[in-house]
């Protein structure tokens, strides 16, 4: 997930900066643009679950969001876990590597399997600690049998704007890391995470930076992953789910690697606060619909791919919000992607995401 920072002129464009693991964009109003695409068309009134049938990925949740997050209570913090493996096949926990603690309580209190992004985040570490990241590494999968997947850093594309002068460090640091994996833990699935839209250049919220296709990173790995993983979040680009296009994943399928989403979702929220109203004015906003809308239309494009897992971001909303009125979060186009809302009260696509998880899985 990037959280992002919206200014509503090109003059406020100064630059990029690292927050947390992930990277923070300064965004300009008018390099929003809208893009079509002729697409088949799911009909928006179109109430129906997701019906029985099969499925050849796995299907689960990211993140550590309890009800009422982040002034969550005791009880809602010992509900999570149960709510979590009741909608889930598959719990993703996206961390830095100094920083394992969920991972330690994931695995005592859940029985499902775990895919790890495990955040290698930093030029400094690149260069010196690669052999702590890989100790810490090799620790946790020898510890954890639960860790079935492993990303070796998060949406590390990104690198190039937030560190344009070594981000190819990332790439050599990471060729070594994934090939002593996996002489040891030749049975777990390990690669590295790219931020999709903007590889492909089509995350137009993400200004210039999203704009820039970089396609060719893909390259830098294409012989050491055994995914390509993925965080796909198309509302960066297009305004409503049904004008994704159906070669969405054309970039990453062409690699002939199966695909792992870590994080997806579109956003609940109808509107932003004022300090985003060029977004509301332009209709880059989402509603309880159209994330229906997208589960349906994210299961059509996937149909033909080979694909791993797929992880929605969130069981519940990691902040309260109303539309209309600025969370504080930071990041307000991230904050209401959930399948419930911040108190756990289910929303639309709860229903439906339950009826995708109903779905036999057979693997491929």
């Amino acid at each position: 997930m990037i959280p992002v920072k919206l200014y509503a002129t090109v003059e406020n464009i100064s630059g990029t900066h690292m927050k947390k693991l992930l990277l923070s964009l300064l965004i300009a109003a008018c390099a929003l643009q809208a893009c079509k695409a002729p697409v088949p068309k799911l009909a928006p009134e179109d109430p129906s679950v997701i019906p029985p049938g099969t499925r050849s990925y796995l299907i689960g949740i990211s993140g550590f969001a309890p009800a009422g997050f982040p002034s969550y209570t005791s009880d809602a913090a010992q509900a999570f876990w149960p709510d979590i493996e009741s909608a889930s096949e598959l719990y993703g926990i996206h961390v830095d590597w100094q920083d394992t603690g969920l991972i330690r309580d994931a695995a005592a209190k859940t029985d499902l399997d775990i895919e790890l992004v495990l955040g290698f985040q930093s030029p400094e570490d690149w260069r010196s600690r690669r052999n702590d990241y890989l100790k810490t590494a090799s620790t946790l999968l020898q510890e954890y049998p639960q860790i079935t997947h492993l990303s070796v850093g998060n949406e590390v594309n990104l690198f190039e704007f937030s560190h344009p002068d070594n981000y190819l460090e990332f790439f050599e640091a990471y060729t070594e890391i994934y090939t002593a994996l996996k002489e040891e833990f030749s049975d777990r699935t390990i690669y590295t995470t790219f931020q999709y839209d903007a590889l492909t250049g089509r995350a137009t919220l993400m200004g210039e930076n999203g704009t820039t296709e970089q396609t060719e990173l893909l390259g830098l790995v294409s012989g050491h992953i055994d995914a390509v993983g993925l965080t796909v979040y198309p509302h960066l680009q297009y305004k409503d789910p049904q004008d994704i296009p159906d070669d969405y994943f054309l970039t990453a399928t062409a690699t002939g690697k199966p695909l792992a989403i870590t994080e997806t979702g579109w956003p609940a929220r109808e509107s932003y606060g004022k300090d985003l109203q060029f977004l509301n004015d332009q209709n880059y906003t989402g509603s309880p619909e159209e994330q229906v809308i997208y589960l349906k239309r994210l299961q059509q494009l996937l149909s033909p791919t080979e694909t791993v897992f797929v992880n929605w971001l969130m069981l519940n909303d990691p902040y309260h919000w109303e539309n209309g009125v600025s969370s504080g979060s930071g990041f307000q186009i991230f904050d209401s992607l959930a399948l419930r809302e911040n108190d756990g009260v289910p929303r639309e696509i709860w229903q439906h995401w339950l009826g995708w998880l109903n779905q036999t899985y057979k693997a491929q």
